[in-house]
């Protein structure tokens, strides 16, 4: 009970400030230090800023809807087109890049920036005054609530970066190290943060989220400690669901993403190791696990698998237009995302090794016997009503581990690709692919595990950045000779909002 009234104080903390511009923040907190200081003189504070971080990233803006499964999935065209028409212009504008049209889309892209940054702020700011009250904490909560600060914050700039900067790294380092990008902000201040360089500010990723794996040493889901090293700090359940925020190894996975972004050899080695760890750590202590067929009905969202989730109060609903499976094309207000049957029967190879592949018999279901709507963030009200795992959003889960170690295995310094597939052979088998891969050669691997990206994070997000990252040239459902599609920066590379270039923002798009 507790718990729940630390979120809801919490909640009622970020309404009242969401729509504050960072200035305008700054005001606030510079006029009010006295109730800054009263705020931080109990652990409850603390406890509240952190977790109105989190409900902060929830919002629509950011992974609530435009940084999870709508804007990524129109971008990486995971679903049919739509049509410019009424109220699905600005659908129809994302899709196609059209980042300054007359639509919605200019709006989202500067929101977007700004929740991101104001995130970044509020952790910045609990940051600054967290080592001078770790006598209000105590040295447990104090290294937990740091840690995961830490981690906030180069999580949500790692995704900004992933969105309005460049990608496909690894092929072109020498010409992105030192080229200007996003700046990378850690001081709460009224000055204006200088932009980082690409090297520069994926070392700083880098660097908080080591700084953020030392405090979290402490995390329980180690289980280096017994209970009772936990409970003055866990005595109201505080340090429960670690899955639901960002724990040990959900940073540690982090970190394997990022330097699979970077993409040098030295960073997919450490890519490799982490991963691995990650994987080990997760499944060991009880944090994650392969999720069972018959486990979905109730968890469609295949929380199991979750090292992170997001808890996104509104997800139901902000999903309700866009996952519906059962639809009429007549009906008003609904934009709904779906595959072609045809293209969705390749997709999952239902004619050959995907016959068995219960992500196709399972987690999609036929309308009118045309298309098919993904059912992974589908939540009717008997699965919000039995599922106290509902409305929880995959950040990073399971799956991607073991593609990531799979891609290292392929690309390392030292190719490993026995390695790499019997990876990919364990995530298939989990899936209902028992025809195991053999004999193929490291281009082999890597479309192998392409296709287990496409066919695992459907409705997730994962596969524009996917595409960004490994610099593709054609978007593979309309790599087709009736309607190609070629990418490059332009459509890659979201613009900077027009507030940043007139304050002097630096971005080139080659």
């Amino acid at each position: 009970m507790k718990i729940r009234i630390l979120y809801t104080a919490a909640w009622l903390f970020v309404s009242s400030v969401c729509f504050i511009s960072c200035e305008d923040w700054l005001d606030v907190v510079s006029q009010s230090e006295v109730r800054e200081e009263d705020h931080f003189s109990t652990p409850e504070g603390f406890q509240q800023s952190l977790i109105g971080c989190y409900i902060s990233m929830g919002d629509a803006y950011l992974y609530g809807k435009n940084l999870s499964w709508h804007m990524p999935e129109l971008l990486g065209r995971q679903f049919a087109p739509y049509q410019l028409a009424g109220s699905n212009a600005t659908d129809y504008y994302l899709q196609n890049y059209l980042y300054n049209s007359t639509g919605n889309t200019k709006a989202i892209m500067e929101r977007i920036w700004l929740n991101g940054y104001h995130v970044i702020a509020n952790a910045n700011n609990v940051l600054s005054i967290i080592d001078e009250k770790e006598h209000v904490l105590g040295p447990v909560l104090h290294d937990i609530i740091k840690g995961e600060l830490l981690a906030i914050r180069a999580y949500m700039h790692f995704d900004l970066l992933r969105l309005y900067g460049y990608g496909n790294w690894s092929n072109r380092a020498e010409s992105l190290n030192n080229k200007l990008t996003l700046p990378y902000v850690t001081t709460v201040s009224k000055e204006i943060t200088p932009q980082s360089t690409y090297q520069g500010f994926i070392q700083a990723v880098l660097n908080d989220l080591n700084e953020a794996l030392n405090f979290l040493k402490a995390d329980p889901v180690l289980k280096s400690h017994d209970d009772n090293y936990y409970a003055a700090a866990n005595e109201e359940g505080f340090l429960d669901n670690r899955c639901d925020r960002l724990n040990y190894y959900a940073v540690m996975a982090i970190k394997a993403r990022v330097l699979l972004w970077e993409g040098s050899s030295a960073g997919r080695n450490a890519a490799l190791q982490t991963a691995l760890d990650a994987i080990e750590g997760s499944i060991d202590n009880g944090l994650a696990d392969w999720i069972k067929n018959t486990q979905l009905p109730d968890d469609p969202a295949m929380t199991v698998e979750h090292i992170f989730s997001l808890n996104v109060a509104n997800l139901s609903t902000n999903t309700s237009s866009y996952i519906k499976p059962s639809f009429l094309d007549s009906e008003v207000g609904i934009l709904p995302m779906y595959l072609s049957k045809g293209e969705a029967e390749a997709l999952y190879e239902i004619t050959g090794v995907g016959v068995t592949d219960w992500r196709f018999s399972t987690m999609l279901t036929l309308v009118l016997g045309i298309n098919y709507v993904p059912l992974k963030l589908y939540q009717p009200s008997i699965i919000t009503f039995y599922n106290t795992r509902s409305n929880h959003f995959p950040m990073i889960r399971l799956a991607e581990l073991y593609l990531i170690a799979a891609e290292c295995y392929a690309t390392g310094t030292t190719p490993d690709l026995e390695k790499a597939l019997d990876l990919l052979n364990e995530m298939r088998e989990k899936r209902g692919i028992y025809s195991p891969l053999s004999g193929l050669d490291a281009t082999g691997v890597l479309e192998e595990i392409g296709k287990e990206y496409r066919k695992d994070f459907l409705s997730e997000g994962v596969m524009f950045f996917y595409y960004k990252r490994t610099g593709a040239n054609l978007i593979p459902m309309f790599s087709n000779t009736l309607n190609p599609v070629e990418m490059n920066d332009e459509k890659y590379v979201l613009p900077y909002p027009d507030i940043e270039i007139l304050s002097g923002r630096i971005q080139s798009i080659d």
